[in-house]
Parts: C-alpha cells; structure tokens; sequence
C-alpha cells in the first residue's frame, strides 16, 4: 500500500482561482457597464423621437383637431416635466383651462377642452402674442421662440430634424 500525501500547499491552483475570479467579476462589470449604455442610449433616442415630433408640430402652424392636446402630451408625458424644464429650460404648470410652459423669454400656452384648440407663444417682457389661429400676426415672435428652442436643443446635443 503506497499512500503519498501531499503537504505542501498547491499554490498554482490558489492562483489560478484567484485570477480566474477576477476575470470573471471584470466580465461582470463590463457587461453591466455596456447595458447601462445601452439603456441610456435608448432613452435619449426615444426623447430626440419625442422633441422632434413637438419641434414638427410647431413648424406646421396648423392648428389640427387635436394639436393643442397633442403638444400638451409631448411635452408632459413623452418628454417629461423634468426634462422640458432641463433641456427647453421651461417651467410647467397647469391653469385653468390648460398648460403654461413659461421660459425666461417665452410663455407657451396650450388651451384644453372639448371644443377648445388654442396654443399661444407670448414673449415675456412685451407681452406680445403670437396664435397659431391667426399664423400671420407677430409672426417674428414665433420665428424668436422657434430659434430658442433649436439653441436649447443644440446645447443638450439634441438633433432637430428639418
């Protein structure tokens, strides 16, 4: 009967171990690190999707059946309360009949109600009002608010398509 045994310690197999957990838990991290990218990436393409969509309403003038109701919703449900104040650096707030999103230099109201579709662009110091009923009268105010909403995109890099 010829029992070895074995004193020694294996210290091969310890750093084998070793090394190979740490392969593992960097595999671990990096994984997670790409699908946290991911997710941000697809949250960002989703809220480009949605300011694009506001960004072409506007652009139309057109006062359809719903386009008071249809900004309204881009801007609180789709975009996002926190991120219209963030990015289009406008405070939301609710009255009456309707949606104020108020800027330093602009006031974009929206009018809710069944037979009521009205959006407003009022510039704050004049006072002045631009109404998407009537798209010929202070067509500049339209004109100013649209170029600071481009500015704000451009400095959140948000892509506008034209």
């Amino acid at each position: 009967m010829n029992i070895i045994l074995q004193n020694t310690f294996d210290w091969m197999d310890f750093i084998s171990k070793i090394i190979g957990s740490f392969i593992a838990t960097l595999f671990t991290i990096l994984i997670w690190f790409i699908i946290e990218f991911l997710k941000e990436r697809r949250k960002k393409k989703k809220l480009e999707k949605s300011i694009n969509a506001l960004y072409k309403i506007l652009l139309k003038k057109n006062l359809d059946t719903h386009t008071s109701t249809d900004v309204s919703n881009l801007l609180i449900y789709e975009i996002g309360i926190e991120n219209v104040n963030k990015i289009l650096k406008m405070r939301t707030s609710q009255f009456g009949g309707g949606y104020k999103f108020e800027s330093n230099l602009y006031i974009l109201r929206t009018h809710l109600g069944r037979l009521t579709n009205i959006i407003t662009i009022s510039e704050v110091p004049s006072s002045v009002t631009y109404n998407f009923i009537e798209p010929n009268t202070n067509e500049s105010i339209f004109e100013r608010f649209i170029e600071d909403f481009k500015k704000n995109c451009i400095e959140k890099n948000i892509e506008l398509e034209s």
